[in-house]
C-alpha cells in the first residue's frame, strides 16, 4: 500500500510538474544524429527548489513520452551535457534565469526522446524548469550534384586501336602476298586444275 501511495505521489507530482512547469523550446522538432540542437527557457527559481548552487544540471535524453521524474533516472538515459544560464534577473530571493541546453545529438535510434535538465541523480531539477521535447531521425540517404568536372571513363584510345589492328592487317597482307605468288608459279608451269581431267584421260589411252 505505501508502495502504491508512493508511486502515485511521484505520478502526481510529475504531472503536476508539466502542467505549472517551464518547459525548454528548440528551434526543430526533428534533428537527425550528429547535428547541433539547442533548448531555450526563461526559468524560475525559488530557495530549496533548484536554484544554480545546486547544480550542475546535466541534460539526458530519454526515449518516450514519459515527464521528467525526479528521483527517477532511467537506466537507458542518455547523458549529452551540462545546462547554461545567465545572470539572475529577478527580484528578492526568487530567480529568473535565460537558460541554455545545447548538445550534439548522438547516434541512438530513431524516435521521440524527452531532454531532462537536473542534478544529483536527477533528485533535483533546476528551478520550474521540467523537460523538453525532440524527435530524432537519420538523415535520408541523397545524392548531391557535383561541381567537380566529369571524370573520364577507361576506354580504347586511338592509338590502342592501331595498335591491335595492324598485326591483323600485316597478316592478312603477307598472307595475300604468298597465295598471289604461289597461283602465278602455277600459271607460269602451265598447271591449272582444269588440266586434271585432261592429263587423267590421255594417261588412260595411253596405257591402253
Amino acid at each position: 500500500m505505501l508502495v502504491l501511495l508512493a508511486v502515485a505521489a511521484l505520478i502526481a507530482t510529475a504531472s503536476a510538474a508539466a502542467a505549472d512547469g517551464t518547459g525548454l523550446h528548440f528551434e526543430r522538432r526533428v534533428y537527425s544524429p550528429g547535428e547541433r540542437a539547442v533548448g531555450h527557457s526563461r526559468v524560475h527559481t525559488c530557495p530549496y527548489r533548484g536554484e544554480p548552487g545546486e547544480g550542475p544540471f546535466r541534460v539526458y535524453l530519454v526515449r518516450g513520452g514519459q515527464p521528467l521524474w525526479y528521483g527517477h533516472l532511467p537506466d537507458n538515459a542518455v547523458p549529452v551535457g551540462l545546462m547554461k544560464h545567465g545572470p539572475n534577473e529577478g527580484e528578492g530571493r526568487d530567480g529568473v534565469y535565460d537558460v541554455t541546453v545545447p548538445f550534439r545529438v548522438p547516434h541512438i535510434r530513431d524516435g521521440r526522446y524527452q531532454v531532462w535538465v537536473c542534478s544529483r541523480d536527477c533528485h533535483q531539477g533546476f528551478g520550474d524548469l521540467v523537460f523538453g521535447q525532440i524527435d530524432v531521425e537519420a538523415a535520408s540517404t541523397r545524392v548531391l550534384p557535383s561541381d567537380a568536372p566529369p571524370v573520364a571513363t577507361a576506354g580504347a584510345s586511338t592509338t590502342d586501336t592501331i595498335i591491335l589492328v595492324a598485326p591483323v592487317i600485316l597478316i592478312a597482307i603477307v598472307a595475300g602476298i604468298f597465295l598471289a605468288r604461289h597461283y602465278r608459279r602455277r600459271i607460269s608451269t602451265g598447271w591449272s586444275p582444269a588440266v586434271l581431267p585432261r592429263l587423267s584421260q590421255e594417261s588412260a589411252e595411253e596405257s591402253e
